[in-house]
């Protein structure tokens, strides 16, 4: 019995324990700034939405996750995407960090059900 391509790169099972997450490469890959299809450890296709795909393409197992939350925040100044409540483009800097965090934390957790994480270890 042979072990297929998922079996033989196994996911990042827990995105907290790894403190500089890592994306599967050719997900990395197909995820750019705008929405992406991208495939999986498990070789299924996937779509994302803008700010997912951003967050995929900066999983390069160099980052820790603060500075993955200042890349985000960076990329909001830069209006590469609108953060909003209530029809109203957030400006506080405060809240713009509180709802970056969660969006990264969020988009983790996402990944790590879709096998689009990697193990460093």
């Amino acid at each position: 019995m042979s072990l297929s391509h998922y079996d033989a790169m196994p996911y990042q099972s827990n995105p907290f324990t790894q403190s500089q997450p890592l994306a599967f490469l050719p997900t990395s890959d197909g995820a750019s700034i705008h929405a992406a299809s991208v495939s999986n450890l498990r070789h299924e296709n996937l779509l994302l939405n803008k700010i997912e795909a951003q967050i995929l393409a900066s999983l390069d197992g160099e980052k820790s996750r603060e500075q993955l939350v200042a890349e985000l925040i960076e990329r909001a100044a830069r209006r590469e995407f609108t953060l909003m409540r209530d029809n109203v483009q957030l400006s506080d800097p405060a809240e713009i960090r509180l709802i970056v965090e969660k969006l990264l934390t969020d988009a983790l957790q996402k990944f790590d059900r879709l096998a689009l994480l990697v193990r460093l270890d």
